[in-house]
C-alpha cells in the first residue's frame, strides 16, 4: 500500500511540475529571437551593413541608455542565411561587424523569476536604435513592450518603430529555429 502512495505522490510532483511549464510557455532557459526585413522610405530593401543596429537599451530618467553596462556600440545588419525564409530576406546583426549575422535575442525567460521574486517590474520597454551607416543623423527607435502577467502565466510583446505598431509575422513564439519578424521601414 506504501508502495502506491508514494508512486502517488510521484505522479502528483512531476504533473504538478509540468502543469506550470506549460503555462508558462517558456522552455527554461527560454530564448526569445526576432528578425526583421528591412526598406527604407521608398520600399526599397537594404543590403548587407548598409543598416546599425544599437545595443539593447532601456528608458532611465527619460533617457536612453545600454541595458548592460557596456560604452554604447553599434552593430552592421545583413541578411540571414536561412533554410526556410518565408520568401522574404530577413536580417541579423554581426557582433563582430564580419559577414556572418545571427537574429536579435532580445529576451529569456529568466525575467519571470526576477519578478517572482519582486526584482523586477511586469512590464518593461526595451529599445534598439536603427541607423543608417553611411548617414548617422538617420535614426529610428525600436520599442519592444514586454508584459509579464504571473497570475495568468502570460507573456505578450508589442513592437513599435517610432512609436507607430508593427505587426509580428509569426507564430509569436519568437524561437531561433522558427523565424517570426517585422517589417521596418527606415529612415
Amino acid at each position: 500500500m506504501k508502495k502506491y502512495v508514494f508512486i502517488l505522490l510521484g505522479i502528483l510532483l512531476i504533473s504538478g511540475c509540468e502543469k506550470e511549464a506549460i503555462q508558462n510557455s517558456q522552455g527554461y532557459p527560454g530564448f526569445h529571437f526576432v528578425y526583421f526585413e528591412l526598406f527604407d522610405v521608398e520600399g526599397k530593401q537594404f543590403g548587407n551593413n548598409e543598416i546599425e543596429i544599437s545595443h539593447k537599451m532601456i528608458m532611465n530618467n527619460s533617457k536612453l541608455e545600454p541595458f548592460y553596462p557596456v560604452e554604447e556600440q553599434w552593430f552592421k545588419m545583413g541578411i540571414l542565411e536561412l533554410e526556410d525564409n518565408h520568401n522574404t530576406q530577413l536580417f541579423g546583426f554581426s557582433k563582430t561587424n564580419n559577414n556572418y549575422y545571427e537574429p536579435i535575442l532580445f529576451e529569456s525567460s529568466e525575467r519571470w523569476d526576477f519578478i517572482k521574486k519582486g526584482l523586477d517590474d511586469p512590464m518593461r520597454d526595451w529599445y534598439y536604435l536603427f541607423r543608417n551607416a553611411d548617414d548617422h543623423t538617420k535614426i529610428d527607435t525600436l520599442r519592444i513592450h514586454d508584459v509579464i502577467n504571473v497570475e495568468t502565466s502570460t507573456r505578450t510583446y508589442d513592437f513599435f518603430i517610432n512609436e507607430k505598431p508593427l505587426e509580428v509575422q509569426g507564430d509569436k513564439r519568437f524561437k531561433e529555429e522558427n523565424p517570426n519578424y517585422i517589417t521596418l521601414q527606415l529612415k
